[in-house]
């Protein structure tokens, strides 16, 4: 059970050096709205700390975006130095679908998920 899943998300990330963050974005999501996410202020800054930082956007989802949505995810993706990919969320057994992982090579992984 997580209670403040950006605060874990930023202590797992201090934890080692190198470390990457995906972000696993549903094919529900609206990428106009992206700047207004709390996470959105944290990207950056992590990245400055030297953690590898993406976005794994689910296929349906991407699509479906208009070329505009695009250029807007595009833009979201430059200014908060963030990796774009496509890939579905990881599934689990009980239904829930992965938010967010943080991984090293070698080592173990912090994975969050929901099943909403």
């Amino acid at each position: 059970m997580s209670l403040a899943p950006l605060d874990e998300i930023d202590r797992e990330l201090r934890r080692a050096a190198r470390m990457t963050l995906t972000v696993f974005v549903p094919d529900r999501s609206n990428p106009a709205a992206f700047q207004d996410w709390p996470l959105a202020a944290e990207l950056l800054d992590w990245k400055k700390r030297g953690h590898e930082t993406r976005l794994a956007l689910a296929p349906a989802l991407f699509t479906g975006l208009s070329s505009a949505d695009k250029l807007g995810l595009r833009d979201f993706a430059l200014q908060h130095n963030v990796g774009l990919v496509t890939a579905e969320a990881p599934a689990f057994a009980n239904g829930a679908h992965a938010l967010a992982m943080v991984h090293a090579e070698g080592a173990s992984s912090c994975i969050w998920a929901t099943r909403e």
